[in-house]
């Protein structure tokens, strides 16, 4: 009975796809078999992470550096991971009350795994902050953590 309300307020294509789906004498009668759908392989995804070399505190007005290094020994067959990843990931938007910069990296930084380096100039006490970022292309995700380093007045 409820099949039949089924069939009158969803329509015949539902009822035969809820039968199908089931050892009820209804699939037999509608001609249906159970069918198990093969399983879909999923893609695996390769994760790099990287990690921020830093103080964990600075004095307003000192210049520190800032650096990313790839937390994996795989690197892009020419050596520059940097060069295949977008500019708007690595360099984040530069929060109000420091001054941010990036530095260029030499053959050796970047071979040994250095994505980018910033210099860091606060300009007031407080927190300096930059979210965590995720940036995936294809079957590699990008991960890099969120910063935050405790900038402290000037001693007088």
């Amino acid at each position: 009975m409820k099949i039949i309300i089924i069939l009158l307020v969803i329509g015949i294509s539902v009822a035969v796809n809820i039968s199908a789906q089931s050892n009820s004498p209804m699939a037999t009668i509608l001609g249906r078999q159970e069918e198990t759908p093969a399983p879909i392989p999923e893609q695996e995804v390769f994760i790099i992470r990287f990690n921020w070399e830093t103080p964990q505190r600075v004095t307003v007005g000192e210049r520190v550096t800032l650096t990313l290094r790839a937390n994996s020994s795989v690197l892009f067959t020419d050596g520059n991971m940097s060069a295949h990843l977008p500019s708007a990931f690595l360099m984040p938007e530069v929060p109000q009350g420091v001054i941010l910069s990036q530095l260029s990296l030499s053959a050796e930084e970047k071979a040994s795994g250095i994505i980018i380096k910033l210099q860091l100039i606060p300009l007031a006490a407080g927190d300096f902050y930059l979210p965590e970022r995720i940036f995936q292309q294809e079957n590699t995700r990008f991960e890099i953590p969120a910063l935050n380093i405790q900038v402290v007045s000037r001693v007088q």
